[in-house]
């Protein structure tokens, strides 16, 4: 058994209660310390939020998922993860206002955490799972 194993049996044993975040930073302290993890405390407000378009894509930027802020490459990793639009996400033309005067139209996904957590994992056989598991 994993030294962290032996941790997570000891809070069990023990009866332990605390947040789901006070368990990952006591993780992170205990075995992970070299780990950035500043992104847990968002990923712990997305639970709140099963089935919701709340994930703005410029989150997959910001957590290092993806490097391009394109919309159009933003798209090319949802189509080829099988992500449907209105179901795992949703496409809004955002107006945005050009140095020259007027408005161009800027395309903005809003993502299910559901659906964030599987372009963060990347691989078509998590999305098989997570279409099984949604099915069930």
């Amino acid at each position: 058994m994993s030294a962290q194993q032996k941790f997570i049996q000891s809070l069990i044993q023990q009866e332990t209660k605390m947040s789901l975040e006070d368990f990952f930073k006591d993780v992170h302290e205990k075995f992970y310390s070299n780990y950035d993890i500043s992104f847990i405390k968002y990923f712990l407000e997305l639970t709140e939020h099963e089935g919701e378009f709340i994930v703005h894509h410029s989150k997959l930027v910001e957590y290092g998922i993806m490097s391009s802020k394109r919309s159009s490459d933003v798209k090319e990793k949802l189509d080829a993860l099988g992500l449907v639009e209105k179901e795992d996400y949703r496409l809004r033309d955002v107006p945005q206002p050009v140095p020259q005067g007027g408005y161009s139209t800027k395309k903005v996904y809003m993502l299910t955490p559901e659906a964030f957590k599987e372009v963060a994992k990347g691989d078509g056989a998590s999305r098989l799972s997570y279409k099984i598991q949604k099915i069930s």
